[in-house]
C-alpha cells in the first residue's frame, strides 16, 4: 500500500490543480494534513496509550482538551510505560522534536509557495 502514496499524492495535487493553483493546493494540503497529524498524535495517540480514554464499540472518544491540559500526567505515564534504554529526557527530546519537524515542515511548505512580492 505505501508504494502507491507517493503516486496517488501526485494525482492528488494534480486534481486539486483543476480548481485552483498550485500555490493554493499544495500549501493547504501540507498544512490540512500537519494539522491532521497533530490532532491524532494529541487527541488520539496520547491519551489512548496512557488510559485518558478507552475504547467505546467500535470507537474511541477524542479528548483533545483534557490531553493538553493534563500534558504533565500523560509524560508521566508515558516515562512509566517507556522501554528501559530510552530516559525521560530523550523522551521529551523526541516529543519537542517531532512537533518542531511537524510545525516548521508546514511553515517551510507555505513559506516557499506563497505568492512573489509585487515589482515596485
Amino acid at each position: 500500500m505505501y508504494a502507491a502514496i507517493g503516486a496517488e499524492a501526485v494525482l492528488l495535487v494534480w486534481g486539486l490543480e483543476a480548481f485552483v493553483s498550485a500555490r493554493v493546493a499544495l500549501p493547504c494540503l501540507v498544512v490540512g494534513i500537519a494539522a491532521l497529524d497533530l490532532y491524532g498524535m494529541h487527541a488520539l495517540l496520547m491519551p489512548y496509550c496512557t488510559g485518558f480514554t478507552v475504547h467505546v464499540g467500535d470507537n474511541t472518544r477524542p479528548v483533545l482538551p483534557t490531553a493538553m491540559t493534563h500534558l504533565p500526567v500523560i509524560f508521566d505515564r508515558l516515562a512509566r510505560l517507556r522501554p528501559s534504554w530510552l530516559s525521560v529526557a530523550e523522551l521529551f527530546a523526541v516529543y519537542v522534536g517531532y512537533l518542531i519537524a511537524t510545525v516548521a515542515a508546514a511553515f517551510a511548505v507555505v513559506l516557499l509557495f506563497r505568492e512573489p512580492a509585487p515589482d515596485l
